[in-house]
């Protein structure tokens, strides 16, 4: 495939004229010589040699142009950021940039005349190959993938297809665009880390206050049975010796006036009716703690952790048990699950950072109209090959003039400091990095609904 630049158009305008003056001084001279004297065949030779030395001067120009033009091209193509690779209809390099040579860190004559999918990571290989298929059907839609460098570390690119078709409309191949977004996602997954961190950040109160609640159940009763068992153990002392002035014979009836009295004094029959009751109360709030962290644990899992298969319903209970006490004015929070969701293959720490995004705008759209009856609705359902959880609020709805706008990274309605314009641009790169997909629906004054898809079985 020739892949050079085309030539200069003024050139090209240029070399018609030079070729369209040359032939009529041919001809001029040709007729001039025929119709003089002398020898007329050595006035046409003479006439035609000077033609073609005009000729020859025009071809050179034509050739050191398109010298100077494919060193430009060769130029520009080469300081180019992006990998810039040329693919046979089969997936065959035929053509790649210095930078494409650069970011796999292998010389060009190790990738050209080789197919690409040598060097895809083979998770992504499928992927590939149906972005190669689509590309037949004149299809230019990006995609990304994970390339290995030849030092085996991963090089994660987004490439930029376009189809190149020829002349009779036959499809001949494809040119790609490979930008780098490696370090990109690296940031991306860091600061969504951070985001979770900051969530948690905020609950901290709200997490002292679950905890302090239970805590004070088990402190308060435990003081109880430290301060009452020594007294039982002392009546137990009591029975003891009565049983054996029994065996003796004498005493026995001051002993047991001895012992009904120390009952008496220290309420041991009361004592002894509410210490299980107590000591139940204890263990139910320890559980309570030990729950609220496994919830806590689960909510802030990271990246790190990769793909993993979740119980959908219980990650949406333990983020909004997070939502919960993230509010400082509470707002109701209400579940409606649907029973035997399949397992869904995600990151569960992407997934937990997902919803709470949702829940936490929902909490504060629904607080700002006041009413203390309105409740947000969290719902999960299988639709056909996805499973589906929505997040429907009682707020004011979003204004039309804003509705374009509310995915864009730091885009806000709120107060200065009151919030980056972070939460929804991040909830959208999750569900494009899990090849879901996110849309709502709103309705001024009556709140709204985001509507968030996850393919079940995806791997990529």
């Amino acid at each position: 495939m020739d892949f050079r630049s085309d030539t200069s158009p003024d050139v090209v305008a240029d070399g018609q004229e030079t070729l369209s003056r040359t032939k009529s001084r041919l001809v001029a001279e040709s007729l001039q010589a025929l119709n003089g004297p002398g020898r007329p065949g050595a006035a046409i030779q003479r006439a035609v040699d000077r033609c073609f030395e005009t000729l020859g001067t025009w071809v050179r120009d034509i050739e050191a142009v398109l010298a100077q033009s494919d060193a430009r091209y060769r130029t520009l193509i080469n300081i180019m950021h992006q990998g810039l690779v040329v693919l046979s209809p089969d997936g065959r390099v035929d053509f790649a940039n210095d930078t494409l040579g650069e970011m796999l860190g292998a010389p060009l004559a190790d990738v050209i005349g080789r197919h690409l999918v040598e060097r895809i990571r083979p998770e992504d290989r499928p992927r590939f190959a149906e972005a190669l298929d689509s590309r037949c059907k004149g299809q230019a839609e990006p995609y990304e993938m994970i390339l290995s460098r030849a030092d085996g570390r991963p090089l994660r690119v987004l490439a930029s297809p376009s189809p190149i078709i020829g002349r009779d409309g036959d499809y001949q191949g494809s040119l790609e665009v490979f930008t780098d977004v490696t370090r990109l996602r690296q940031l991306e997954a860091q600061l969504a880390t951070s985001k979770r961190l900051e969530a948690i950040g905020h609950l901290a109160g709200g997490v002292a206050h679950e905890i302090n609640t239970p805590l004070q159940y088990v402190t308060g009763n435990l003081d109880f049975a430290r301060t009452n068992l020594p007294r039982l153990l002392t009546l137990l002392d009591k029975y003891e010796a009565a049983l054996f002035l029994a065996h003796g014979g004498e005493g026995l009836e001051a002993a047991r006036r001895d012992i009904e009295a120390f009952r008496r004094d220290h309420d041991l029959e009361t004592v002894l009716a509410e210490l299980p009751q107590a000591l139940a109360e204890s263990l139910d709030g320890a559980e309570r703690v030990a729950g609220f962290v496994r919830s806590i644990k689960r909510f802030a899992r990271t990246e790190g952790l990769g793909r993993q298969s979740i119980d959908v319903n219980e990650a949406i209970l333990a983020t909004v048990e997070m939502a919960r006490s993230a509010q400082e004015c509470p707002v109701c929070l209400e579940t409606d699950l649907a029973e035997n969701l399949p397992p869904l293959s995600c990151v569960p720490g992407d997934f937990n950072q997902l919803l709470l995004c949702l829940l936490v705008n929902a909490a504060q759209a629904t607080e700002k109209t006041g009413r203390t009856d309105a409740c947000v609705r969290v719902r999960s359902r299988l639709e056909g090959q996805n499973v589906a959880v929505s997040v429907t609020d009682k707020g004011s709805g979003i204004p039309p003039e804003i509705q374009d706008k509310i995915f864009n990274p730091f885009y806000t309605t709120r107060d200065v400091g009151k919030g980056g314009g972070q939460g929804l641009s991040i909830a959208l790169s999750i569900v494009e990095k899990h090849k879901g997909a996110i849309r709502f629906v709103t309705e001024p004054g009556r709140g709204t609904t985001f509507h968030v898809t996850f393919p079940l079985g995806e791997s990529g």
